[in-house]
């Protein structure tokens, strides 16, 4: 809600929603009267203005067929549009912000998981340097320690570079400090089952609105068929006689109504190809959504028995093999198998929280969730 309230993408599709509305107001105008004035014989062989006929009449159109009624209609279907895609707007800007959040709790969980892997190297590293120093061990198993640390450490850097510029990304898009974020991990280590939720109304919304504009476009092609006629009615002035007459006249055009049809069937052709397009996108979201929600739950269940079952499995072990190390029964090596098994299976662990949030952010772009932002607690 704190990024919508900055985000100036909103304020562009409410003009946008604003600009439809003036189009509604355009649309209802009735053609604007005509004055028109002429001159006749301005210079005869009686010399300048001697033969002179002053004429000025007033000329009116009739719309018929419903033309006006039909264009309002289409600016109305165009305000519908406006004021769908400005959710569609607020869902893709919601779903940036989720992105942008999910990577900073990413880039948190990567720095946790590489500081405890520095943890446990410089342990080891300890251990190491005991039993060289007490000739358990040869030189090259310090050395190499001291390597595995280093890697480390270079690891952990890394991932805080990552981290913080994943929290100045996120600071920027809600004006806020990126010092002053405090991300709750949890949220990102124990996600909720993924609930069943319908293809967001507002995609639905404008896919509908774009229709029933096509539909209004094919009733105003068809009224552009009926033929409009002009009335015209004035006086008529005879210099040379001082003679004053009315005026009047009719006009209308020659041309027959089906002088229109190739703009009815190219009207009939763009809503059948709406149509058939709105149910082909509908179909294929329906599908996106059931694939999305089944790759979600699948991560979720792996993680969740990575971090139950396996860590804790691994963990024991890898204190089993240094006991045993400690007391010679095993080789550095082996502690250094035992560790790489764990910190591989956090990675995985880490590697299926990362495709859960990722395609819950999808999902939720898909569902609507953040539809209407002043109720996101």
């Amino acid at each position: 809600a704190r990024a919508a309230a900055l985000n100036p993408s909103a304020a562009a599709a409410a003009q946008a929603v604003v600009a439809a509305r003036a189009s509604r107001v355009q649309a209802g105008v009735r053609p604007v009267d005509q004055i028109e004035i002429g001159v006749e014989n301005p210079i005869s062989t009686n010399g300048v203005l001697k033969d002179t006929e002053l004429t000025a009449a007033i000329a009116r159109t009739f719309e018929r067929g419903g033309k006006r009624a039909a264009r309002i209609a289409v600016a109305e279907r165009d305000i519908e549009i406006a004021e769908a895609r400005t959710i569609v707007q607020r869902l893709d800007f919601a779903a940036k912000i989720e992105r942008a959040f999910v990577d900073a709790l990413i880039a948190d969980v990567q720095v946790i998981a590489a500081a405890s892997r520095l943890s446990i190297e410089q342990t080891l590293a300890a251990e190491a340097e005991r039993r060289v120093r007490g000739f358990k061990d040869p030189l090259f198993v310090r050395t190499r320690s001291g390597a595995r640390v280093s890697e480390a450490q270079i690891a952990l850097a890394r991932a805080e570079a990552v981290r913080d510029g994943a929290y100045v990304a996120l600071a920027s898009l809600i004006g806020a400090d990126p010092e002053s974020l405090n991300l709750d991990e949890a949220a990102f280590l124990v996600p909720p089952p993924i609930d069943a939720r319908p293809l967001a109304s507002a995609d639905l919304a404008v896919a509908s609105a774009e229709l029933a504009r096509a539909e209004a476009v094919i009733a105003l092609e068809r009224t552009r068929a009926v033929r409009d006629y002009t009335v015209r009615g004035g006086v008529k002035v005879t210099r040379e006689t001082n003679d004053v007459g009315l005026i009047a006249g009719v006009s209308f055009p020659l041309s027959p109504g089906r002088a229109n049809r190739g703009n009815v069937e190219r009207a009939v052709a763009d809503r059948e190809r709406l149509r058939l397009e709105t149910d082909a996108i509908q179909r294929d979201r329906l599908r996106q959504i059931a694939a999305l929600r089944a790759q979600a739950e699948a991560a979720r269940v792996e993680a969740r028995a990575i971090d139950r079952d396996v860590l804790p499995r691994l963990q024991r072990a890898l204190s089993e093999v240094r006991e045993g190390y400690n007391r010679g029964g095993f080789t550095f090596a082996d502690i250094q198998d035992q560790a790489r098994a764990l910190f591989e299976a956090r990675a995985r662990m880490v590697e299926a929280l990362i495709r859960h949030h990722e395609t819950r952010v999808e999902l939720d772009r898909l569902t609507g969730r953040f539809a209407n932002l002043e109720t996101v607690r």
